[in-house]
């Protein structure tokens, strides 16, 4: 089983928005948070509702949030619940580059690196 990466470089993200448009997104910014989430998660639905009040506000790092692919989990889903302003990528391949393989989890990128890695589930 493959573990998540917690150090190196970070790939750049790429696969298709909920919409079904191919997007690849360079994570080489200042400071970026990858939440990895599925639509159908009882843990991930805090993750989806955190990430939507921190769009609103504009707290925070930029906020990328990862999904499996549509063959995995569902367009129409992740649509309904991605936050406006919040950029969502479906790709089961950055599910693999990033060695994640449980939902939430969480990638803090700073500089174009891996600062930290874990669960996302906050109490």
């Amino acid at each position: 089983m493959p573990q998540p990466l917690t150090s190196g470089p970070a790939p750049e993200v790429v696969g298709v928005t909920p919409g079904g448009a191919p997007i690849a997104v360079d994570v080489s910014d200042d400071e970026v948070t990858l939440l990895f989430l599925t639509s159908d998660c009882k843990e991930c639905k805090r993750c989806w509702e955190r990430a939507a009040g921190a769009a609103k506000t504009g707290e925070g790092a930029l906020t990328i949030i990862i999904t499996p692919d549509p063959a995995t989990d569902s367009r129409r889903s992740v649509a309904r619940l991605a936050p406006a302003g919040t950029t969502v990528v479906m790709s089961s391949a950055a599910w693999h580059c990033y060695g994640v393989t449980k939902a939430p989890w969480r990638v803090q990128v700073r500089s174009g690196a891996i600062a930290s890695s874990g669960p996302a589930v906050q109490t």
